[in-house]
């Protein structure tokens, strides 16, 4: 009985979460109401409000469930420049592929920048965490991360807004390539 109701309240979720992705993507989350929100997810407002307090919430849900993903995903990366990392490096964009309605929304050009830093927080953390435990790093590299960094995020903004350009396996060589650059 319990994994019918854990069913069930993920499904709900997931279609409040599927219902304000399409909604901002018409509006600013400001204009949207939880009624407005509750009708297109075919739920009661109740149900709404037993799960968020408001459309903020339910974005930072969204949000959370993003950056947790890609904070495991992260602890994998070796910095070895090998073909283990460039999978990983793979994996992250057939997810932002496959959740590209939520990234669209998410990472768009003007969109929410505390989304955008924090994600970008935290792959430079383990970026900087790989340079550090090499021998050979320098302070440059820090600098060159950054650099390489704030590309990568403009590179999957442009694809997220032309995803039939390039598949996710060349996006993926470009930031290895460019990546493998760094002396570590």
């Amino acid at each position: 009985m319990e994994q019918k109701l854990s069913r069930k309240v993920r499904y709900t979720q997931s279609a409040l979460k599927d219902s304000l992705i399409e909604l901002m993507q018409q509006k600013s989350i400001g204009k949207i109401s939880i009624t407005e929100l509750c009708e297109k997810a075919d739920i009661n407002r109740s149900t709404f409000y037993k799960y968020y307090k408001d459309q903020y919430d339910l974005l930072q849900s969204i949000e959370d469930d993003t950056l947790t993903w890609l904070q495991a995903r992260l602890t994998t990366l070796s910095g070895a420049k090998s073909e283990r990392d460039f999978k990983i490096i793979e994996s992250f964009f057939e997810y932002f592929n496959e959740n590209s309605q939520y990234m669209k929304v998410l990472m768009r050009k003007g969109g929410n920048i505390s989304f955008q830093e924090k994600l970008m927080g935290i792959v430079f953390s383990r970026v900087d965490q790989i340079i550090n435990t090499q021998p050979h790093g320098s302070n440059l590299n820090r600098y060159y991360s950054i650099f390489m960094l704030s590309g990568a995020l403009g590179i999957l903004q442009e694809w997220l807004d032309n995803p039939d350009d390039i598949d996710e396996k060349q996006l993926a060589e470009i930031v290895f390539n460019i990546g493998g650059q760094l002396e570590l």
